[in-house]
C-alpha cells in the first residue's frame, strides 16, 4: 500500500502523464532468438501460411506446411535505433505515441487488435505511406508485427511460440 501511495506522489511531482510514462520504447517490441510465428493472409485466412522465425536482429520469412519443408522468402534485419525498422522501412517512430510520425510512418492509436489468433489488449495501431510496408500494421509488445502489409498483401498473425515458457506472461485473449 506503501508502494501504491508512494509511486502515485511520484508521479505527480515530476508533472509527467502517467499514460505517456507507460508508452513502450521501440526496443520492446523485439523477441528472444528463436521465437516462432506464423501468418495468414487476413482476407482468405487458412489460404497461404507464413512462417518468421527469428534469430537475434534478423527475420527469416518462409512459405510451406511447415517450417522445415518451406521455401525461404526473405530475411529482414530489424533494427531499433530511432525507431522498430524492418529492413529499411521504419514500422514504429523512436516515440511511439499517438499523432508521433517517422519515417514515412504515423501512430494512429493505441487499442486492442483483433487478428485471426485472437485480441491482442494493447497494440500500437501504425500506418506506412510507402514502401514495401504500405499500409496498416499493429505491432504488440514482447510480439511484434502481429498484423502488417507486404508488397499489398495484408498478413495476420495466426501462431507464436517462443523458445521458453511464458506461463502467465500472455499479452493475448485466444479467440
Amino acid at each position: 500500500m506503501r508502494f501504491v501511495v508512494m509511486f502515485g506522489l511520484l508521479s505527480a511531482c515530476t508533472g509527467e502523464d502517467t499514460a505517456s510514462a507507460l508508452m513502450p520504447e521501440p526496443a520492446d517490441f523485439l523477441v528472444p532468438a528463436g521465437t516462432y510465428f506464423e501468418f495468414t493472409p487476413r482476407d482468405t485466412p487458412g489460404d497461404i501460411r507464413m512462417m518468421r522465425a527469428v534469430d537475434g536482429r534478423h527475420w527469416v520469412m518462409r512459405s510451406g506446411e511447415n517450417w522445415d519443408l518451406g521455401e525461404d522468402l526473405e530475411t529482414f534485419f530489424i533494427a531499433t535505433d530511432n525507431g522498430f525498422w524492418m529492413g529499411s522501412d521504419q514500422l514504429l517512430p523512436q516515440d511511439i505515441e499517438i499523432g508521433a510520425e517517422g519515417v514515412g510512418v504515423s501512430v494512429l492509436d493505441v487499442d486492442e487488435w483483433a487478428t485471426v489468433y485472437g485480441t491482442f489488449t494493447r497494440a500500437m495501431i501504425v500506418e506506412r505511406a510507402s514502401g514495401r510496408f504500405a499500409g496498416q500494421a499493429a505491432l504488440v509488445e514482447g510480439v511484434g508485427p502481429v498484423t502488417f502489409t507486404l508488397d499489398g498483401v495484408v498478413w495476420d498473425i495466426i501462431y507464436y511460440e517462443y523458445p521458453f515458457d511464458t506461463e502467465g506472461e500472455d499479452a493475448v485473449e485466444a479467440g
